[in-house]
């Protein structure tokens, strides 16, 4: 009898192998597609002294003070940041992209944010291009000089709300609500609601306000709402085609900046925000608004905000936001290969180890104890269906055998294998 199942083990372990790697390809099956948005739902400069939020047709970017004492920067505050003058830009992803599924279902492929300049305010001459990221050191050198370049870098952030804000508001504005409006004026007497964010290196998952980290101050999210000045890589940086360091940038130009999501932080705060259904991103630049020390005017960027699109302002466009991404199904404990139950194909993952990941011995107790069940995920609410691979269910000869050959592995080594 031993020498049968033997053999009928040794026919059919190549069709159970195979059965496996058919099942491990269906795993998390995902629906690949892009969302566009050519304007968004929100934009708003933050700046203290932005007098009319919400009708405003373009928003400035320009540093604070920067001044010196001695060999340092005097820390700046909550009322005055370092990072002066700044665009916050959010989009309603909620009506293109399924909100409410659990962060990790999103998986981010590309996020693209275009932005376009519309002139240099006040200076005889344009800005001029860069993509060197700003860093304390760089700064406090150039300051110290005497100088600052109009050569500067336009970064993006993430967004990170304060003073118990906690999302953006879409719709009319609600002077109630914890929601921040366009029409709300950008700062109290406490200093910036919005500010610019970056990924914690140190402590990954968490995030810190760069406001201030060129030259220390205030901080949102340190301990004691103090930090002293710190790099902070930028999630991008705005590039044009063809322009190389110290070109001048001629109006109308268009930046487009590509999302790192490489970078520390920024997949988290992706996939989250898309599960909330809002994604803003700050758009920031270290511009100077007068010459250090003389009192003079300084080339810095205005950037065209949505207002401006219909209102004869030559050349007017909104920002716009592509993001290419998948949404994979979150499967119950035990459906490894992902076809909404849990049945004897679950098990034969298991144990010839047909996964893209190490299963062990939690996962055959989640197999157990949801063995004969259906899957509760969330269905998923998109335009397009997702397309999933089903496996046609085995007959009750094959399931027979399946239990045999299942009960045989368990208590015996493979063909070839030592006793």
């Amino acid at each position: 009898m031993n020498s049968v199942l033997r053999e009928i083990e040794r026919h059919l372990r190549p069709a159970q192998m195979l059965a496996a790697g058919l099942i491990v390809l269906m795993a998390n099956p995902a629906r690949a597609d892009s969302a566009t948005w050519a304007a968004p739902d929100f934009d708003l400069w933050s700046y203290q002294f932005n007098t009319d939020p919400g009708i405003r047709g373009t928003g400035p970017t320009f540093r604070g003070e920067f001044a010196l004492d001695g060999n340092q920067f005097v820390p700046e505050t909550a009322a005055d940041p370092a990072r002066r003058s700044s665009n916050i830009i959010a989009f309603d992803t909620s009506s293109d992209i399924s909100p409410g599924l659990p962060a990790t279902s999103y998986e981010i492929e590309l996020v693209t944010m275009t932005l376009k300049l519309r002139n240099s305010s006040f200076g005889t001459e344009p800005i001029q291009y860069s993509e060197t990221p700003e860093t304390p050191v760089a700064a406090l050198t150039e300051a110290m000089g005497g100088s600052w370049s109009v050569a500067r870098p336009i970064e993006l952030f993430g967004v990170g709300l304060t003073q118990g804000y906690t999302d953006f508001d879409f719709g009319p504005n609600d002077p109630e609500d914890l929601l921040l409006s366009e029409g709300d004026f950008p700062y109290t007497a406490a200093g910036y609601i919005a500010y610019p964010l970056a990924g914690n290196s140190s402590d990954p998952g968490q995030y810190v306000d760069v406001s201030n980290n060129i030259t220390g101050g205030y901080s949102a999210t340190a301990v004691g709402n103090t930090a002293s000045p710190f790099d902070a890589a930028p999630w991008a940086i705005g590039k044009v085609p063809g322009l190389v360091h110290g070109d001048p940038v001629a109006n109308n130009t268009i930046f487009t900046f590509e999302i790192n999501l490489a970078e520390v932080g920024v997949e988290q705060y992706l996939q989250e925000s898309l599960a909330n259904g809002s994604l803003a991103f700050a758009v920031s630049s270290l511009h100077a608004a007068s010459q250090p020390g003389t009192g003079g005017f300084s080339e810095y960027p205005q950037w065209f905000l949505k207002e401006a699109v219909g209102h004869n302002i030559g050349g007017a466009e909104a920002a716009t936001l592509q993001i290419d991404y998948s949404i994979i199904e979150q499967n119950q404990p035990g459906d490894f290969d992902s076809d909404e139950d849990v049945d004897g194909r679950d098990f034969l993952i298991w144990q010839r180890g047909g996964s893209n990941s190490f299963l062990g011995a939690d996962d055959l107790s989640d197999w157990q104890l949801h063995y004969g069940t259906n899957s509760t995920a969330t269905t998923l609410d998109t335009s397009t269906p997702s397309f999933m691979v089903s496996v046609p269910e085995p007959t009750s000869l094959m399931l027979v055998i399946f239990g045999v050959i299942m009960n045989l592995t368990s208590r015996m080594p493979l063909t070839g294998e030592r006793q």
